[in-house]
């Protein structure tokens, strides 16, 4: 076989073999990325104080605790009644002196002590019982993360048993996962795919022109009879190119739907209110909720 036939044939088995490829490096990396780690989970408790509020410290109360639910559950924050969980604690009084309005304090307590960092206040001015329920939920929305505990697994970890392809779990197309896990990870079964053609096309486009550019040869013991690699360039050249170009078109899929799937994310929150409010210095509170 002459090389130039020899380099055509290279060419094509690469690409019999390049769509396996991506599948294992793909199925690898997510297997070592989500590797069983300790189980941490966010769970504990509310204690909402409004005594000093009077005779509307109740209706103030149960607003406040609608509120704080909505933030746990955002959080993914499961509600408990286990003592040694973590208890977020609030407490609503007026302002001191002639300026109407009210301090929300607020805390992340863990036996009885509060957690570093969670321990602050803010203040509501000239709030409604209303404005002062969503300036509650935006002050405390950073207080979720103190709530992650370590917990104990019921279940022992079992090997996975599951033989099913990753990339046709979900219908043949996309690598299986859902939706929001996808949207995490750089690239899916379709850019990695597309960036192996692109690799394969490009080594194919370089080898094709290799090939192209010599110009014939008269044969040494057939002086009548011409010896080129013409030819096979260019098939090289027409192969590498069509890869190359379903490689980028690949790549821009798998772009694409990452996009869209980040923008139906973000469009999860349904309402953002904006709430004067001062916590340690003068800002302004942002609530969303789904």
């Amino acid at each position: 076989m002459t090389r130039p036939f020899l380099a055509l044939a290279l060419t094509t088995s690469l690409v019999a073999v390049m769509p396996s490829l991506p599948v294992k490096a793909s199925a690898t990396a997510f297997a070592a990325a989500h590797a069983p780690a300790p189980a941490r989970e966010r769970r504990g408790q509310i204690r909402v104080d409004t005594a000093a509020l009077g005779d509307s410290a109740e209706a103030t109360r149960t607003k406040i605790l609608d509120r704080i639910d909505a933030v746990l559950t955002r959080g993914g924050v499961t509600r408990t009644d286990d003592a040694s969980d973590p208890v977020l604690r609030v407490t609503v009084e007026p302002l001191e002196g002639d300026t109407v309005g009210y301090r929300i304090s607020y805390r992340v307590d863990i036996d009885g002590a509060a957690v570093k960092g969670s321990d602050s206040f803010a203040d509501c001015r000239l709030c409604t019982e209303d404005e002062l329920a969503d300036a509650t939920e935006a002050a405390i929305e950073r207080t979720v993360e103190y709530m992650e505990v370590e917990v104990e697994s019921d279940t022992p970890l079992e090997p996975d048993t599951d033989t099913t392809d990753p990339t046709t779990a979900s219908g043949g197309e996309g690598d299986g996962l859902p939706p929001d896990v996808r949207s995490r990870r750089g690239l899916g079964g379709k850019g990695w795919a597309g960036v192996a053609l692109l690799g394969v096309g490009g080594a194919g486009l370089i080898a094709g022109i290799v090939l192209a550019v010599p110009e014939p040869k008269h044969v040494d013991t057939r002086p009548t009879e011409l010896r080129t690699t013409r030819p096979a360039g260019f098939v090289a050249i027409g192969v590498g190119g069509a890869m190359a170009i379903t490689g980028a078109v690949l790549l821009a899929l798998d772009r694409r739907d990452a996009k869209r799937q980040a923008t139906a994310a973000d469009r999860k929150r349904a309402v953002v209110r904006a709430i004067p409010w001062v916590a340690e210095g003068a800002g302004l509170g942002v609530v969303g909720r789904f």
